[in-house]
């Protein structure tokens, strides 16, 4: 698993990094803490360490309380109760703000954004803190903590939104891989932006492909063969809309921006616009009943 590359990555062995459009558009901080090679004191061995599992590693970055967060809540759930071993109990989860649409169309609009820090099993948390960390660092260094944190958090919701109002009744959903397919999203929209300045790009699509389908393998396989195809859907348009909107200032964007940008902003806006009447309009006459405490 720490050999497993970011698209981030795999977009910089083509180019160098200062040369890139993207360089331009990010904020001035980046290369302040990065390039420090002179008179500085060498790093210890663990965090040399932690920098080559998690490019631009750093004790400032907001995805870090975010992945301690996961875990101290599945260690909560854990010990409160579980139905096999290491799995919290579906009871529990629901309690402390799992997915669960019916009590979303109750007014529990909380449920949109808590299922990011809950989690099925010991695989699918660790799994999903070790790809938002592998990914992490680098995109929230590159667009800033306060950038960051609104990509995380808004494909997250809109990541459950669009699977709550798909899969309504019977169904419950937890984990970080909203967000995580957000992250995924905006890499994707960055590869795409310097596309017609990329070098070997038959090699570059085929890594991205390989890249994306390792990530749903994983997940479905450390998930227990399930997927909520339609939160990663959301979560993947979110972060994708979000990264055209967040690269307005590239320099030599492609001529396909402008479209682009309109088509960013109409997802953003319509996504919940529609989903929203639906998962509060429509009568599902869902079979079972909301699960008591």
């Amino acid at each position: 698993m720490a050999r497993v590359r970011t698209l981030a990555d795999l977009r910089t062995e083509e180019e160098a990094d200062e040369n890139t459009p993207l360089y331009n558009a990010e904020t001035g901080s980046r290369d302040s803490d990065s390039t420090s090679s002179g008179g500085t004191a060498p790093r210890s061995m663990p965090i040399r360490f932690l920098e080559l599992l998690f490019p631009h590693f750093s004790l400032r970055s907001v995805v870090l309380p975010i992945s301690l967060v996961d875990w101290i809540l599945y260690i909560v759930t854990v010990c409160l109760d579980t139905e096999l071993p290491l799995i919290p109990a579906s009871n529990i989860l629901v309690h402390f703000g799992a997915n669960y649409p019916p009590l979303i169309k109750q007014g529990q609009v909380w449920r949109l954004l808590l299922p990011v820090f809950l989690h099925a099993n010991f695989f699918h948390v660790f799994f999903n803190v070790f790809f938002q960390l592998r990914m992490g660092f680098t995109i929230e260094r590159r667009y800033g903590l306060l950038k960051f944190a609104i990509l995380y958090f808004a494909s997250a919701i809109y990541g459950n939104l669009l699977s709550a109002t798909a899969f309504f009744c019977n169904t419950l959903k937890v984990g970080a891989s909203t967000a995580g397919f957000g992250l995924i999203g905006i890499q994707i929209c960055e590869m795409a932006l310097t596309w017609h300045r990329m070098r070997h790009r038959d090699r570059m699509l085929m890594n991205m492909v390989s890249f994306v389908l390792l990530m749903i393998l994983l997940m479905f396989t450390l998930n227990g063969g399930s997927i909520d195809q339609m939160g990663h859907l959301g979560g993947l348009l979110c972060g994708f809309s979000i990264g055209i909107l967040y690269n307005k200032g590239l320099n030599d964007k492609p001529v396909w921006y402008s479209w682009a940008s309109a088509i960013a902003i109409g997802i953003l806006i319509a996504l919940p616009a529609s989903c929203f009447p639906v998962l509060y309009a429509v009568d599902r006459h869902c079979h079972r009943d909301i699960p008591s405490f």
